[in-house]
């Protein structure tokens, strides 16, 4: 990845501008950052007439057509942005006819979450274009990039603080650049940054807490379970949405306990169940105190107490509080 990076910054750079480009893929951040430098490559930076931005899956083929053939005003090229327009997931043969008569003086830029390689368009861009992936970064790569951006600021960061900095991020670039912002500010003046200053700057997401609770409940410390729920609460959370997001991550460890059994690879696995290879050996760790038995008890326990707390039978914070101590004190 880091390679297709520089090559295409190296492009730009020397002013190698493309027909057409394609970012492509989960990794939102890189997305947006490759639009902005093929943007600022394109056109001036304060150039908003000669950029014409369409998004959405209601775009129009001809309307983006008719814009890609305006003449630019008084400048050498002209924009043409697509934003999440699904025109690579369902053919799309108006705008693959035309990748091979855009103009010399328009720029196309796609910019989406996926793409079907198969497709008209697609094929048409590789050949006249380029197409960048923008993947979500596994946590070495992710860890590495908050430490070289930290590091082009003059900030330092620990081992065990960039450890947590990448948890508390969940694999996001953008969750991760917001915090690494507020980091600097706080840290400004320091020898670096500590895991004190993370822990202390950094917000916990949600989720870190929920694995908690699901780890608590593995080990049988009902106490600590609630505890950890009480402190979801705190965070607005409500006990249905803890309910919801509970019977989602039991589901995703059976899911995934189920295709382990089968014998198939982390790999195989995060495809099947579209999350990532750090994801998938998160969940196969928290699954691991449990039989698939037990389980599909405590799926079928979340059941009934939704179902309880949505026909008046039991106050929703009663009910869930009820099934934490009911499933930390099953047998595994």
């Amino acid at each position: 990845m880091k390679e297709k990076r520089s090559r295409l910054e190296q492009e730009l750079g020397s002013g190698r501008i493309a027909p057409v480009y394609l970012l492509v893929g989960e990794e939102r951040y890189l997305r947006q950052y490759y639009r902005d430098r093929i943007r600022g490559a394109v056109v001036p930076q304060d150039d908003t007439i000669n950029v014409q931005v369409f998004r959405g899956e209601d775009t129009d083929p001809l309307e983006v057509i008719a814009s890609a053939d305006t003449v630019p005003f008084l400048a050498p090229r002209r924009l043409v942005i697509l934003e999440d327009t699904g025109f690579f997931r369902h053919a799309c043969d108006q705008l693959a006819a035309y990748i091979s008569r855009i103009p010399e003086e328009t720029v196309l830029l796609f910019s989406e979450t996926e793409a079907d390689r198969r497709q008209k368009l697609y094929k048409a861009v590789e050949k006249a274009g380029r197409i960048e992936e923008c993947r979500r970064l596994k946590p070495e790569e992710l860890k590495t990039w908050m430490a070289g951006w930290l590091k082009k600021r003059g900030m330092g960061i620990t081992r065990d603080a960039v450890e947590r900095l990448a948890l508390a991020s969940q694999g996001d670039m953008a969750a991760a650049r917001q915090e690494m912002e507020k980091l600097c500010a706080f840290c400004m003046g320091k020898d670096g940054i500590h895991l004190a200053d993370v822990e202390a700057v950094c917000t916990v997401p949600p989720q870190d807490e929920l694995f908690a609770m699901i780890r608590a409940i593995a080990s049988g410390d009902s106490r600590r379970a609630l505890h950890l729920y009480h402190g979801l609460e705190q965070l607005q959370m409500k006990p249905l949405v803890i309910l919801y997001n509970l019977q989602r991550e039991f589901r995703f460890m059976l899911q995934a306990k189920d295709l382990r059994a089968q014998g198939c690879s982390l790999d195989v696995i995060a495809k099947k169940m579209g999350r990532q290879d750090w994801q998938v050996r998160g969940i196969l760790g928290r699954a691991e105190p449990f039989s698939p038995e037990a389980l599909r008890r405590v799926l079928a326990a979340c059941a009934r107490t939704e179902e309880a707390a949505k026909t008046g039978r039991m106050k929703d914070q009663i009910g869930v509080e009820t099934l934490i101590v009911q499933i930390s004190s099953r047998g595994r």
